[in-house]
């Protein structure tokens, strides 16, 4: 028993670590929008998409009493909230995100309401916001795979971020894992498909290597 304690917190706290790495990805976002002194040609749905998943999940922690989701997604919400305060600022449409942002807020009302509310089963309660969290995260794993048809056109990976495929490969490797030792089908699902989805993205690097077109190209000249 104290084995599987130890385990679990250790997992966790790689977990935790790892995470934040990921989150840290959206640095060279804001530094691409610096140099280029605004966003265009850069969407805020990662941010967006992130932000409300964070928000969502604290939540779910905090019905579960989880420490180690807590920690995490509150880290994920204060470090998307500054991403999307220095998008905010470097933006020239600010009326489409402040609808968003809007959406999102009264999401979380709702969320919240519902989820704090003593008219609903505890238990229901975590099953019907874990459900939505999976859907989420599910989102925000498979969005990635929106860029593989490029990637075919062009029979090269150069346009794939190949250390953010990696991350999220061992990201969700460690949270299927967390998953499995605490037994909670809402963290499970989502992280196996983002395994899966990973390991999808990595096999293109083999298939259709970066350095290809850039090979092409030379023999062309």
């Amino acid at each position: 028993m104290f084995e599987d304690v130890a385990l679990v917190d250790a997992l966790s706290f790689s977990a935790i670590l790892s995470t934040i790495a990921l989150f840290l990805c959206g640095v060279e976002i804001c530094q691409r929008i610096r140099r280029k002194g605004g966003t265009e040609g850069t969407d805020a749905a990662p941010f967006l998409l992130t932000f409300i998943s964070c928000c969502f999940w604290t939540q779910y922690g905090v019905l579960k009493a989880d420490r180690t989701i807590i920690s995490i997604n509150f880290i994920g919400v204060v470090i998307e909230a500054a991403y999307l305060f220095y998008y905010y600022r470097m933006t020239r449409n600010r009326r489409r995100l402040n609808r968003i942002l809007l959406f999102e807020l009264v999401l979380f009302l709702v969320m919240y309401g519902y989820t704090t509310s003593d008219r609903y089963e505890l238990n229901d309660r975590i099953d019907h916001l874990g459900f939505v969290c999976m859907l989420m995260n599910i989102a925000s794993l498979g969005a990635p795979l929106l860029a593989l048809g490029g990637v075919i056109r062009n029979k090269s990976s150069e346009s794939l971020p190949f250390p953010l495929c990696v991350g999220n490969m061992v990201v969700s490797s460690q949270w299927l894992l967390y998953g499995v030792l605490v037994d909670d089908v809402y963290i499970k699902i989502p992280n196996g498909i983002g395994v899966a989805m990973s390991m999808v993205q990595l096999s293109f690097f083999v298939i259709y290597p970066a350095t290809k077109r850039a090979t092409d190209k030379q023999l062309l000249l």
